[in-house]
């Protein structure tokens, strides 16, 4: 592949490896084809998603695990909703910010 890339088949067990590593031999992309279904690793220092309408996810769980921080920002409405509680846990203050703010 450009730029000494190498792409591998490999089997692994039961399942079968897809796996494209740069020239120094770190994995950059793996897909573990499994009896489930394929399950896509990627690493690398930077991921970037773009699409013109919308991206989609839909999961059991979804899990979010930053060192640093999370932001999300929006022109337009965020809505946050849980059929069950929704927790707010925060080691320091909690800022609400609003031009009206609606509790009960």
């Amino acid at each position: 592949m450009r730029q000494g890339r190498i792409l591998t088949l490999v089997p692994a067990g039961e399942d079968e490896l897809v796996e494209v590593r740069a020239a120094s031999g770190t994995l950059e992309l793996r897909i573990r084809m499994t009896d489930e279904g394929p399950v896509l690793e990627m690493e690398s220092v930077r991921l970037k998603l773009r699409a013109s309408e919308s991206v989609d996810v839909e999961a059991k769980e979804f899990n979010v695990d930053a060192e640093r921080s999370v932001g999300i920002q929006s022109q337009g409405e965020i809505t946050v909703s849980g059929k069950a509680d929704v927790r707010v846990d925060a080691d320091g203050e909690v800022h609400v910010t609003g031009e009206i703010i609606h509790l009960n």
